[in-house]
Protein backbone atom coordinates (compact mmCIF):
# COMPACT_ATOMS: atom_id res chain seq x y z
CA UNK A 1 0.00 0.00 0.00
CA UNK A 2 2.82 2.43 0.78
CA UNK A 3 4.50 1.83 -2.14
CA UNK A 4 1.21 2.35 -4.14
CA UNK A 5 0.86 6.00 -2.40
CA UNK A 6 4.58 6.80 -3.34
CA UNK A 7 3.43 6.15 -6.91
CA UNK A 8 0.35 7.73 -7.05
CA UNK A 9 2.47 10.81 -5.25
CA UNK A 10 5.28 10.92 -8.19
CA UNK A 11 2.83 10.61 -10.67
CA UNK A 12 0.81 13.83 -9.43
CA UNK A 13 4.27 15.36 -8.51
CA UNK A 14 5.31 15.14 -11.74
CA UNK A 15 2.14 16.51 -13.33
CA UNK A 16 2.39 19.53 -11.45
CA UNK A 17 5.63 20.07 -12.59
CA UNK A 18 3.93 20.63 -16.10
CA UNK A 19 2.84 23.55 -14.99
CA UNK A 20 5.40 26.93 -15.98
CA UNK A 21 6.59 26.00 -19.80
CA UNK A 22 9.72 27.88 -20.67
CA UNK A 23 8.03 29.43 -23.91
CA UNK A 24 5.67 31.00 -21.62
CA UNK A 25 7.96 32.34 -18.92
CA UNK A 26 9.60 34.64 -22.08
CA UNK A 27 6.28 36.00 -23.37
CA UNK A 28 5.34 37.67 -20.23
CA UNK A 29 2.02 37.37 -18.50
CA UNK A 30 -1.51 37.91 -18.74
CA UNK A 31 -2.60 39.27 -14.96
CA UNK A 32 -6.17 40.24 -13.74
CA UNK A 33 -6.18 42.29 -10.30
CA UNK A 34 -9.70 41.31 -8.41
CA UNK A 35 -9.84 43.72 -5.47
CA UNK A 36 -12.34 44.01 -3.10
CA UNK A 37 -14.40 46.86 -2.81
CA UNK A 38 -17.09 46.12 0.00
CA UNK A 39 -17.99 48.64 2.87
CA UNK A 40 -16.23 47.11 4.88
CA UNK A 41 -13.10 47.71 3.88
CA UNK A 42 -13.45 51.39 5.04
CA UNK A 43 -12.63 49.90 8.79
CA UNK A 44 -9.87 47.11 7.32
CA UNK A 45 -8.43 49.53 5.15
CA UNK A 46 -9.08 53.19 6.05
CA UNK A 47 -5.80 54.61 4.00
CA UNK A 48 -6.63 52.42 0.44
CA UNK A 49 -3.52 51.00 0.73
CA UNK A 50 -4.35 48.58 -1.45
CA UNK A 51 -4.39 51.08 -4.42
CA UNK A 52 -0.52 52.08 -4.47
CA UNK A 53 -0.02 48.17 -3.28
CA UNK A 54 -1.53 47.61 -6.43
CA UNK A 55 0.11 50.31 -8.26
CA UNK A 56 3.43 48.81 -7.37
CA UNK A 57 2.72 45.61 -8.32
CA UNK A 58 2.16 46.93 -12.28
CA UNK A 59 5.20 49.26 -12.19
CA UNK A 60 7.76 46.69 -11.52
CA UNK A 61 6.15 44.24 -14.87
CA UNK A 62 7.52 44.52 -18.04
CA UNK A 63 6.35 45.44 -21.52
CA UNK A 64 5.94 42.09 -22.56
CA UNK A 65 3.38 41.83 -19.47
CA UNK A 66 -0.75 42.93 -19.45
CA UNK A 67 -2.74 43.75 -16.48
CA UNK A 68 -6.40 43.87 -16.05
CA UNK A 69 -8.27 45.35 -12.82
CA UNK A 70 -11.72 44.48 -11.45
CA UNK A 71 -13.74 45.79 -8.41
CA UNK A 72 -15.98 43.68 -6.92
CA UNK A 73 -18.75 43.85 -4.09
CA UNK A 74 -22.32 42.47 -5.20
CA UNK A 75 -20.94 41.33 -8.64
CA UNK A 76 -17.60 41.38 -10.46
CA UNK A 77 -17.14 44.72 -12.29
CA UNK A 78 -14.36 45.38 -15.09
CA UNK A 79 -12.31 48.67 -14.63
CA UNK A 80 -10.06 47.84 -17.74
CA UNK A 81 -9.13 45.25 -19.66
CA UNK A 82 -5.57 43.66 -20.24
CA UNK A 83 -3.41 46.58 -20.88
CA UNK A 84 0.59 46.66 -20.79
CA UNK A 85 1.85 48.81 -18.73
CA UNK A 86 4.33 50.39 -20.97
CA UNK A 87 4.26 52.95 -22.33
CA UNK A 88 4.27 55.51 -19.92
CA UNK A 89 0.40 56.64 -21.36
CA UNK A 90 -0.79 53.36 -20.62
CA UNK A 91 0.42 52.86 -17.64
CA UNK A 92 -1.23 55.67 -16.44
CA UNK A 93 -4.35 54.05 -17.68
CA UNK A 94 -4.12 51.22 -15.44
CA UNK A 95 -3.15 53.94 -12.30
CA UNK A 96 -6.75 55.72 -13.19
CA UNK A 97 -8.23 52.45 -13.39
CA UNK A 98 -6.71 51.57 -10.35
CA UNK A 99 -7.80 54.54 -8.29
CA UNK A 100 -11.50 54.02 -8.98
CA UNK A 101 -11.17 50.79 -6.75
CA UNK A 102 -13.90 51.85 -3.87
CA UNK A 103 -15.28 50.88 -0.76
CA UNK A 104 -19.05 51.25 -1.05
CA UNK A 105 -20.19 47.68 -2.17
CA UNK A 106 -22.84 46.17 -0.18
CA UNK A 107 -22.24 42.46 -0.91
CA UNK A 108 -18.84 40.26 -1.03
CA UNK A 109 -19.25 37.92 -4.17
CA UNK A 110 -16.40 36.01 -4.19
CA UNK A 111 -17.83 33.60 -7.40
CA UNK A 112 -18.77 36.65 -9.61
CA UNK A 113 -15.22 37.85 -8.75
CA UNK A 114 -13.43 34.82 -10.23
CA UNK A 115 -16.09 34.14 -12.86
CA UNK A 116 -15.23 37.99 -14.07
CA UNK A 117 -11.76 37.23 -14.46
CA UNK A 118 -11.95 34.01 -15.36
CA UNK A 119 -13.93 35.53 -18.53
CA UNK A 120 -11.22 38.27 -18.71
CA UNK A 121 -8.82 35.97 -19.39
CA UNK A 122 -10.30 33.33 -21.80
CA UNK A 123 -11.69 36.63 -23.90
CA UNK A 124 -8.86 38.64 -24.05
CA UNK A 125 -5.72 36.80 -22.56
CA UNK A 126 -3.17 34.25 -24.59
CA UNK A 127 -3.45 30.91 -23.73
CA UNK A 128 0.51 30.86 -24.56
CA UNK A 129 1.24 33.07 -21.62
CA UNK A 130 1.47 32.70 -18.15
CA UNK A 131 -2.28 33.62 -16.79
CA UNK A 132 -3.00 34.92 -13.15
CA UNK A 133 -6.07 35.96 -11.13
CA UNK A 134 -4.59 38.01 -8.15
CA UNK A 135 -7.41 38.05 -5.59
CA UNK A 136 -7.90 40.23 -2.45
CA UNK A 137 -10.56 40.00 -0.18
CA UNK A 138 -11.56 41.45 3.75
CA UNK A 139 -14.79 38.67 3.95
CA UNK A 140 -16.63 35.72 3.00
CA UNK A 141 -19.05 34.89 0.50
CA UNK A 142 -21.55 37.34 1.20
CA UNK A 143 -24.82 38.18 -1.16
CA UNK A 144 -26.79 38.91 1.45
CA UNK A 145 -28.67 34.99 1.02
CA UNK A 146 -27.32 32.27 2.96
CA UNK A 147 -28.95 29.80 0.82
CA UNK A 148 -27.02 31.51 -2.55
CA UNK A 149 -23.85 31.94 -0.79
CA UNK A 150 -23.13 28.35 -0.05
CA UNK A 151 -24.91 27.27 -3.37
CA UNK A 152 -21.86 29.75 -4.66
CA UNK A 153 -19.32 28.66 -2.47
CA UNK A 154 -20.23 24.79 -3.98
CA UNK A 155 -20.14 25.95 -7.55
CA UNK A 156 -16.55 27.25 -6.94
CA UNK A 157 -15.38 23.90 -5.38
CA UNK A 158 -17.09 21.87 -7.74
CA UNK A 159 -17.21 23.94 -11.45
CA UNK A 160 -14.83 27.12 -11.82
CA UNK A 161 -11.70 25.82 -9.94
CA UNK A 162 -11.43 22.16 -12.25
CA UNK A 163 -12.24 25.04 -15.15
CA UNK A 164 -9.18 27.66 -13.83
CA UNK A 165 -7.01 24.46 -13.51
CA UNK A 166 -7.80 22.87 -16.94
CA UNK A 167 -7.53 26.10 -18.49
CA UNK A 168 -4.18 26.96 -16.91
CA UNK A 169 -5.12 30.17 -14.90
CA UNK A 170 -3.08 30.07 -11.47
CA UNK A 171 -5.26 32.13 -8.90
CA UNK A 172 -3.17 33.81 -6.39
CA UNK A 173 -5.16 34.84 -3.05
CA UNK A 174 -4.86 37.15 -0.31
CA UNK A 175 -6.45 37.15 2.80
CA UNK A 176 -6.69 40.53 4.48
CA UNK A 177 -8.08 40.15 7.76
CA UNK A 178 -9.11 37.12 10.15
CA UNK A 179 -12.61 37.70 8.91
CA UNK A 180 -11.59 36.52 5.62
CA UNK A 181 -12.68 33.00 4.19
CA UNK A 182 -9.29 31.63 4.86
CA UNK A 183 -9.99 28.51 4.02
CA UNK A 184 -12.07 29.23 0.86
CA UNK A 185 -9.24 31.61 -0.25
CA UNK A 186 -6.95 28.91 0.30
CA UNK A 187 -8.42 26.35 -1.21
CA UNK A 188 -9.16 28.44 -4.43
CA UNK A 189 -5.13 29.15 -4.52
CA UNK A 190 -4.04 25.38 -3.82
CA UNK A 191 -6.50 24.05 -6.66
CA UNK A 192 -5.02 26.32 -9.33
CA UNK A 193 -1.24 25.95 -8.02
CA UNK A 194 -1.10 28.95 -6.75
CA UNK A 195 -0.21 30.67 -3.80
CA UNK A 196 -2.79 32.04 -0.48
CA UNK A 197 -1.14 34.87 1.45
CA UNK A 198 -2.31 37.09 4.18
CA UNK A 199 -1.98 40.35 4.98
CA UNK A 200 -1.98 41.14 8.67
CA UNK A 201 -2.32 44.70 8.49
CA UNK A 202 -3.06 47.47 5.75
CA UNK A 203 0.60 48.29 6.19
CA UNK A 204 1.75 44.42 4.80
CA UNK A 205 0.04 45.24 1.49
CA UNK A 206 3.03 46.39 -0.33
CA UNK A 207 5.12 43.27 0.72
CA UNK A 208 2.38 41.10 -0.20
CA UNK A 209 2.48 42.46 -3.83
CA UNK A 210 6.05 42.31 -4.09
CA UNK A 211 5.97 38.73 -3.31
CA UNK A 212 3.70 38.04 -5.40
CA UNK A 213 6.03 39.81 -8.24
CA UNK A 214 8.48 37.30 -7.24
CA UNK A 215 6.56 34.44 -7.63
CA UNK A 216 5.25 35.13 -10.78
CA UNK A 217 8.40 37.19 -12.72
CA UNK A 218 11.21 35.76 -10.76
CA UNK A 219 13.39 38.90 -10.93
CA UNK A 220 16.74 39.40 -10.23
CA UNK A 221 17.71 41.83 -7.18
CA UNK A 222 20.96 43.18 -5.56
CA UNK A 223 21.27 41.29 -1.96
CA UNK A 224 19.64 44.33 0.59
CA UNK A 225 21.55 44.38 3.68
CA UNK A 226 20.93 47.22 6.44
CA UNK A 227 19.86 49.11 3.61
CA UNK A 228 22.92 48.83 1.52
CA UNK A 229 23.33 47.33 -1.74
CA UNK A 230 25.88 46.77 -4.05
CA UNK A 231 25.72 47.74 -7.60
CA UNK A 232 27.93 46.47 -10.32
CA UNK A 233 29.00 47.68 -13.74
CA UNK A 234 26.76 45.42 -15.25
CA UNK A 235 23.90 46.72 -13.96
CA UNK A 236 21.40 49.15 -16.36
CA UNK A 237 18.90 49.81 -14.18
CA UNK A 238 17.36 49.19 -10.83
CA UNK A 239 14.34 49.73 -9.02
CA UNK A 240 14.68 50.01 -5.12
CA UNK A 241 11.58 49.47 -3.04
CA UNK A 242 11.68 51.30 0.40
CA UNK A 243 8.95 50.49 3.41
CA UNK A 244 8.41 53.34 5.71
CA UNK A 245 7.15 53.00 9.36
CA UNK A 246 4.58 55.74 8.89
CA UNK A 247 3.08 58.45 6.47
CA UNK A 248 5.43 61.14 7.87
CA UNK A 249 8.42 59.10 6.92
CA UNK A 250 10.74 60.76 4.50
CA UNK A 251 13.13 58.12 2.39
CA UNK A 252 16.54 59.38 1.20
CA UNK A 253 18.84 57.75 -1.51
CA UNK A 254 22.32 57.84 -0.89
CA UNK A 255 24.61 56.87 -3.94
CA UNK A 256 28.20 55.43 -3.93
CA UNK A 257 30.01 59.07 -3.85
CA UNK A 258 27.79 60.27 -0.66
CA UNK A 259 25.43 62.62 -2.22
CA UNK A 260 22.33 62.17 -1.30
CA UNK A 261 18.35 62.31 -2.95
CA UNK A 262 14.97 62.72 -1.98
CA UNK A 263 11.59 62.71 -3.64
CA UNK A 264 11.21 66.44 -4.03
CA UNK A 265 14.52 66.86 -5.45
CA UNK A 266 15.08 63.69 -7.44
CA UNK A 267 17.35 64.60 -11.13
CA UNK A 268 15.44 63.61 -13.96
CA UNK A 269 17.59 59.98 -13.84
CA UNK A 270 15.29 59.05 -11.15
CA UNK A 271 11.54 58.11 -11.37
CA UNK A 272 10.51 58.68 -7.77
CA UNK A 273 6.87 57.10 -6.55
CA UNK A 274 5.79 58.21 -3.15
CA UNK A 275 3.32 57.01 -0.50
CA UNK A 276 2.34 56.35 2.65
CA UNK A 277 3.51 53.04 3.61
CA UNK A 278 6.52 52.94 0.72
CA UNK A 279 8.46 54.29 -1.97
CA UNK A 280 9.60 53.01 -5.18
CA UNK A 281 12.84 54.72 -7.14
CA UNK A 282 13.54 53.70 -10.21
CA UNK A 283 17.72 54.99 -11.49
CA UNK A 284 18.78 54.16 -15.46
CA UNK A 285 22.10 53.26 -15.42
CA UNK A 286 23.46 53.80 -11.74
CA UNK A 287 26.95 54.47 -10.82
CA UNK A 288 28.68 51.18 -9.74
CA UNK A 289 29.37 51.06 -5.66
CA UNK A 290 27.78 50.75 -2.79
CA UNK A 291 24.17 52.55 -2.46
CA UNK A 292 22.27 53.04 0.84
CA UNK A 293 18.64 53.46 1.67
CA UNK A 294 18.04 56.03 4.37
CA UNK A 295 15.12 56.19 6.83
CA UNK A 296 13.27 53.13 5.70
CA UNK A 297 11.99 50.57 8.11
CA UNK A 298 13.59 47.51 6.61
CA UNK A 299 12.72 44.63 4.20
CA UNK A 300 13.71 46.94 0.70
CA UNK A 301 14.07 45.42 -2.26
CA UNK A 302 16.31 46.13 -5.15
CA UNK A 303 15.35 44.75 -8.31
CA UNK A 304 17.30 44.92 -11.30
CA UNK A 305 18.13 44.69 -15.37
CA UNK A 306 21.07 43.33 -15.70
CA UNK A 307 23.80 41.53 -17.87
CA UNK A 308 24.96 39.27 -15.01
CA UNK A 309 21.94 37.57 -13.73
CA UNK A 310 21.29 34.61 -10.91
CA UNK A 311 19.18 31.73 -12.51
CA UNK A 312 17.41 28.56 -11.05
CA UNK A 313 14.89 25.84 -12.04
CA UNK A 314 14.42 24.53 -8.35
CA UNK A 315 11.09 25.20 -7.00
CA UNK A 316 8.79 24.91 -9.64
CA UNK A 317 6.71 22.08 -8.43
CA UNK A 318 5.51 21.27 -4.97
CA UNK A 319 7.66 19.36 -3.28
CA UNK A 320 7.11 15.97 -0.35
CA UNK A 321 7.30 16.77 3.44
CA UNK A 322 11.00 15.37 4.37
CA UNK A 323 12.16 15.47 1.92
CA UNK A 324 15.78 16.92 0.78
CA UNK A 325 15.54 17.86 -3.18
CA UNK A 326 18.93 18.97 -5.10
CA UNK A 327 18.67 22.72 -5.78
CA UNK A 328 20.37 24.37 -8.38
CA UNK A 329 21.91 27.68 -9.40
CA UNK A 330 24.05 29.25 -11.82
CA UNK A 331 25.01 32.51 -13.16
CA UNK A 332 24.71 33.91 -16.66
CA UNK A 333 25.88 36.79 -18.81
CA UNK A 334 24.08 38.41 -21.82
CA UNK A 335 22.30 35.14 -21.92
CA UNK A 336 25.40 33.05 -21.61
CA UNK A 337 26.29 30.12 -18.35
CA UNK A 338 29.37 31.68 -17.06
CA UNK A 339 31.44 28.58 -16.65
CA UNK A 340 34.95 29.69 -15.70
CA UNK A 341 36.83 28.47 -13.11
CA UNK A 342 38.17 31.81 -12.60
CA UNK A 343 35.06 33.37 -11.78
CA UNK A 344 33.26 30.32 -10.26
CA UNK A 345 36.62 30.01 -7.64
CA UNK A 346 35.49 33.78 -6.05
CA UNK A 347 31.89 33.62 -6.25
CA UNK A 348 30.00 31.77 -2.52
CA UNK A 349 25.99 30.63 -3.59
CA UNK A 350 23.78 29.87 -0.79
CA UNK A 351 20.10 28.96 0.02
CA UNK A 352 18.04 30.37 2.79
CA UNK A 353 14.56 28.32 3.29
CA UNK A 354 12.15 30.41 5.22
CA UNK A 355 9.55 28.06 5.97
CA UNK A 356 5.54 29.09 6.85
CA UNK A 357 6.46 29.12 10.61
CA UNK A 358 9.37 31.96 9.86
CA UNK A 359 12.29 29.64 10.84
CA UNK A 360 14.85 30.08 7.93
CA UNK A 361 17.34 27.74 7.65
CA UNK A 362 20.28 28.99 5.63
CA UNK A 363 22.61 26.35 3.07
CA UNK A 364 25.53 26.19 1.40
CA UNK A 365 25.22 25.19 -2.21
CA UNK A 366 28.76 23.21 -3.80
CA UNK A 367 30.55 24.62 -6.26
CA UNK A 368 30.48 23.08 -9.73
CA UNK A 369 32.93 19.96 -9.95
CA UNK A 370 35.50 20.64 -13.10
CA UNK A 371 35.57 17.22 -15.17
CA UNK A 372 38.86 15.79 -15.56
CA UNK A 373 40.35 16.76 -18.44
CA UNK A 374 38.50 19.91 -19.08
CA UNK A 375 39.13 23.91 -18.38
CA UNK A 376 34.94 24.27 -17.85
CA UNK A 377 32.52 22.78 -16.28
CA UNK A 378 28.31 23.75 -16.72
CA UNK A 379 28.53 26.00 -13.67
CA UNK A 380 25.90 25.18 -11.92
CA UNK A 381 26.16 25.00 -8.01
CA UNK A 382 24.00 22.47 -6.66
CA UNK A 383 23.25 20.87 -3.11
CA UNK A 384 20.37 19.22 -0.80
CA UNK A 385 18.08 21.01 1.62
CA UNK A 386 15.40 19.36 4.18
CA UNK A 387 12.11 20.27 3.83
CA UNK A 388 10.36 19.90 7.18
CA UNK A 389 7.53 21.55 7.52
CA UNK A 390 4.02 21.80 5.27
CA UNK A 391 3.18 24.88 3.57
CA UNK A 392 4.44 27.70 1.89
CA UNK A 393 8.79 27.95 1.72
CA UNK A 394 10.47 30.63 0.65
CA UNK A 395 13.77 29.72 -0.83
CA UNK A 396 16.27 32.98 -1.97
CA UNK A 397 19.35 32.22 -3.68
CA UNK A 398 22.28 34.22 -2.69
CA UNK A 399 25.41 34.66 -4.97
CA UNK A 400 28.30 36.52 -4.17
CA UNK A 401 31.61 37.40 -5.77
CA UNK A 402 34.08 39.43 -5.82
CA UNK A 403 32.45 42.75 -7.31
CA UNK A 404 28.89 42.08 -7.46
CA UNK A 405 26.03 40.19 -5.57
CA UNK A 406 22.64 38.44 -6.74
CA UNK A 407 19.46 37.27 -5.15
CA UNK A 408 16.45 35.62 -6.52
CA UNK A 409 13.31 34.03 -4.81
CA UNK A 410 11.15 31.02 -5.35
CA UNK A 411 8.66 29.93 -3.42
CA UNK A 412 7.09 26.56 -3.72
CA UNK A 413 4.68 24.17 -1.33
CA UNK A 414 5.77 21.43 1.01
CA UNK A 415 2.85 18.75 0.95
CA UNK A 416 2.05 16.31 3.60
CA UNK A 417 4.28 13.04 3.60
CA UNK A 418 1.20 10.82 4.17
CA UNK A 419 0.01 12.81 0.41
CA UNK A 420 3.19 12.96 -1.31
CA UNK A 421 6.52 10.12 -0.05
CA UNK A 422 8.59 9.67 -3.08
CA UNK A 423 10.78 6.55 -2.47
CA UNK A 424 13.87 8.87 -3.48
CA UNK A 425 13.86 12.87 -2.89
CA UNK A 426 12.25 14.19 -5.61
CA UNK A 427 15.12 15.36 -8.43
CA UNK A 428 14.65 19.06 -9.49
CA UNK A 429 15.19 18.10 -13.09
CA UNK A 430 11.21 16.52 -12.85
CA UNK A 431 10.30 19.87 -12.52
CA UNK A 432 9.93 22.05 -15.10
CA UNK A 433 12.44 25.24 -15.09
CA UNK A 434 10.98 28.25 -14.90
CA UNK A 435 14.30 29.82 -17.00
CA UNK A 436 16.37 27.79 -19.46
CA UNK A 437 19.16 25.10 -18.17
CA UNK A 438 22.63 26.75 -18.74
CA UNK A 439 24.16 25.74 -21.92
CA UNK A 440 27.82 23.41 -21.43
CA UNK A 441 30.47 25.14 -22.26
CA UNK A 442 30.71 24.04 -26.67
CA UNK A 443 33.22 25.06 -29.40
CA UNK A 444 32.10 28.46 -30.65
CA UNK A 445 30.75 26.77 -33.83
CA UNK A 446 28.84 23.68 -32.10
CA UNK A 447 25.88 24.06 -31.28
CA UNK A 448 24.46 25.00 -27.97
CA UNK A 449 22.96 21.92 -26.05
CA UNK A 450 21.46 22.19 -22.50
CA UNK A 451 23.61 20.28 -19.74
CA UNK A 452 22.06 16.27 -18.72
CA UNK A 453 19.26 16.45 -16.54
CA UNK A 454 20.71 14.57 -13.69
CA UNK A 455 22.90 16.63 -11.56
CA UNK A 456 25.90 14.21 -10.03
CA UNK A 457 24.76 13.37 -6.64
CA UNK A 458 26.13 15.82 -3.64
CA UNK A 459 26.42 15.53 -0.15
CA UNK A 460 23.86 17.64 1.61
CA UNK A 461 24.66 20.88 1.57
CA UNK A 462 26.48 22.72 4.78
CA UNK A 463 24.01 24.12 7.08
CA UNK A 464 24.92 27.61 8.25
CA UNK A 465 21.80 28.43 10.38
CA UNK A 466 20.33 25.41 12.06
CA UNK A 467 16.33 25.55 11.86
CA UNK A 468 15.83 23.04 14.80
CA UNK A 469 15.38 19.42 15.33
CA UNK A 470 13.97 17.66 12.30
CA UNK A 471 10.26 16.14 13.57
CA UNK A 472 9.80 12.77 12.99
CA UNK A 473 6.90 11.67 10.05
CA UNK A 474 3.88 10.29 10.50
CA UNK A 475 4.78 7.20 8.99
CA UNK A 476 7.72 6.82 11.42
CA UNK A 477 5.25 7.12 14.27
CA UNK A 478 3.19 4.43 12.89
CA UNK A 479 5.67 2.35 12.16
CA UNK A 480 6.63 2.80 16.13
CA UNK A 481 3.28 1.83 16.64
CA UNK A 482 2.40 -0.95 14.62
CA UNK A 483 6.05 -2.41 16.22
CA UNK A 484 4.89 -1.73 19.75
CA UNK A 485 1.47 -3.58 19.16
CA UNK A 486 2.70 -6.64 17.61
CA UNK A 487 5.55 -6.96 20.18
CA UNK A 488 3.07 -7.14 22.99
CA UNK A 489 0.72 -9.15 20.79
CA UNK A 490 3.81 -11.33 20.82
CA UNK A 491 4.65 -11.94 24.29
CA UNK A 492 0.85 -12.18 25.10
CA UNK A 493 0.68 -15.54 22.60
CA UNK A 494 3.87 -16.84 24.48
CA UNK A 495 2.04 -16.85 27.11
CA UNK A 496 -0.88 -18.32 26.85
CA UNK A 497 1.23 -20.73 24.66
CA UNK A 498 2.89 -21.69 27.69
CA UNK A 499 0.26 -21.85 30.88
CA UNK A 500 -1.70 -24.15 28.16
CA UNK A 501 0.65 -27.33 28.52
CA UNK A 502 0.50 -26.31 32.42
CA UNK A 503 -3.15 -26.53 32.83
CA UNK A 504 -3.45 -29.84 30.78
CA UNK A 505 -0.78 -31.08 33.32
CA UNK A 506 -2.93 -30.47 36.33
CA UNK A 507 -5.99 -31.96 34.43
CA UNK A 508 -4.33 -35.28 33.83
CA UNK A 509 -3.34 -35.56 37.05
CA UNK A 510 -6.99 -34.67 38.92
CA UNK A 511 -8.36 -37.19 36.20
CA UNK A 512 -5.62 -39.97 37.54
CA UNK A 513 -6.54 -39.10 41.25
CA UNK A 514 -9.97 -39.54 40.22
CA UNK A 515 -9.68 -42.61 38.71
CA UNK A 516 -7.82 -44.25 41.73
CA UNK A 517 -10.59 -43.37 43.90
CA UNK A 518 -12.79 -45.24 41.96
CA UNK A 519 -10.71 -48.22 41.91
CA UNK A 520 -10.88 -48.48 45.62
Amino acid sequence: MVRGLRAVAMALILLLSVWSPPAAASRGIDAVLVIDSSGSMKYNDPLKLRVPAAKLFVSLLGASDRVGVISFSDLGYPIIGLTAPQPVSDQHRLFHAIDKISSRGAHTNLYDALRSAQKMLIREGDSNRRRYIILMSDGKMDTGHKALDKSLTQRIKSQLLPQLRKQGIRVDTIAFTVNSDATLLGAVARSTLGQFRFAHTDADLHRVFTGIFESTKHPNMLVVKGGRFLVDNSVREVTVVASKSGAGVRIVLQDPHGVRYRARTAPSSMRWFASTRFDMITIVHPAPGRWAVLASSGGDKAYVLTDLKLMTDSGTADLPQDSEPVLRAWLTRAGQAITQPQVLATTRMQVMIRQPDGVTGSYQLDAPVLPVGKTAGDGIYSGRAPLWKVGLNKATFIAKGKTFERETVQYFYVNPAAVALPATPLPVAAAAPAVSTPPALLPPTAAKSPPPAVVVVHQPATKVISSGPKPLSFWVVLGIFVLLNLVGAGIIMLVIAFRKPQSEVAESGDEQKDGSGEAE
